[in-house]
């Protein structure tokens, strides 16, 4: 079973926002989805793929228990 993800939106310097991802940084590089650790221009973009992220991760750790 997959353990849940839990993706946070970081705020940076040039004003940016960026999601990372503990859970998939554990991996292999080539395993982080895209998106993740990469430099968005607003923090809507961000949050929403933040969102995202977890409620994809949700669904497969509620599929892996049935």
């Amino acid at each position: 079973m997959q353990s849940a993800h839990i993706p946070r939106v970081i705020d940076l310097n040039d004003g940016g926002c960026s999601v990372e991802c503990p859970q998939c940084r554990k991996g292999a590089a080539s395993d982080v989805p895209i998106g993740i650790g990469i430099p968005m221009r607003d923090r809507v973009t961000a949050e929403l793929l933040a969102e995202n992220h977890r409620d994809a991760y949700r669904s497969f750790a509620a599929a892996d228990s049935a």
